[in-house]
């Protein structure tokens, strides 16, 4: 089943109502579930017209230099050590609990350099580990993006936790993404951004055409040393609410009036 069947299938149920609505759900997700995956937040519908999309963070892939243990049905009790060619003297540790990841970033004497803890809730191996200089101190940051797993739009989801550095360490953050990618990091002015997209629905008494629809939402987090910053009024049109509907779409919705949008936005934290 293709992504393209399932699309249409959301335009259909964007079409019902009431206990209809209810019962398409069920075999929207399950056509969701079969449809292929995308990269990232979706192109069709994402923030930027084609052919202004920012320029990307630089980010290099580590690579899986050694793992431990065992577990068909988890992940508790296995670990995995990643790295890159560029810092070998930095190896990001992971190892598996009964529902999480933990994760370490160790230095060359084998010292956590993580200031508390630093978790990740995906427990399955769709993982990759990114190195960059995220906050450009010229110090390696790192990047540990796990996917939920599965086919279609139900598997985009993705936990991104991001290792920046800092004067007295490393500090880890994780956020919540749809199939984290190397566009959800920008470049704008020499500063570097993390671009939020997150997906909501809404019910046909917050529309102005009194139907059912689905959007994809985004919003900017500047990167500022070891922290996250919310950043939606450093660039025009953000934050952005993107109709899910049947053709491209990047433009700024009008179904929602401003208060509707102002509900609907997820916190950036």
């Amino acid at each position: 089943m293709t992504h393209a069947v399932a699309q249409r299938a959301v335009e259909i149920y964007e079409l019902l109502d009431g206990f209809k609505r209810f019962w398409a759900a069920g075999v929207l997700i399950c056509l969701m579930l079969t449809a292929s995956r995308a990269i990232a937040y979706p192109l069709k519908y994402g923030p930027f017209e084609t052919g202004k999309i920012p320029a990307s963070v630089s980010l290099k892939k580590c690579k899986l230099i050694q793992q431990a243990g065992k577990n068909e049905d988890g992940v508790e009790g296995l670990t995995r050590f990643y790295s890159d060619k560029k810092h070998p003297q930095w190896t990001v540790k992971l190892l598996g609990t009964a529902d999480q990841w933990q994760i370490s970033l160790l230095d060359d004497h084998g010292r956590n350099r993580i200031i508390g803890t630093a978790t990740n809730s995906m427990d399955n191996l769709w993982i990759e580990v990114y190195s960059g200089d995220l906050n450009n101190d010229t110090l390696p940051d790192y990047i540990v993006n796990i996917q939920s797993g599965g086919n279609g739009l139900a598997a985009e989801m993705s936990e991104a936790t991001f290792i920046l550095s800092s004067a007295s360490g490393y500090r880890a953050r994780s956020f919540e993404m749809w199939d984290f990618g190397q566009q959800d990091l920008i470049c704008i002015n020499k500063k570097n951004y993390l671009v939020l997209t997150q997906f909501v629905s809404s019910n046909a008494d917050s529309t102005r055409d009194k139907r059912n629809h689905n959007f994809w939402v985004y919003q900017l987090n500047c990167i500022d040393g070891d922290r996250f910053v919310p950043a939606n009024r450093e660039l025009l049109g953000f934050p952005k609410l993107v109709w899910f509907s049947h053709k491209e779409n990047h433009k700024e919705t009008n179904l929602l009036t401003d208060q509707k949008k102002k509900q609907l936005l997820p916190p950036q934290h």
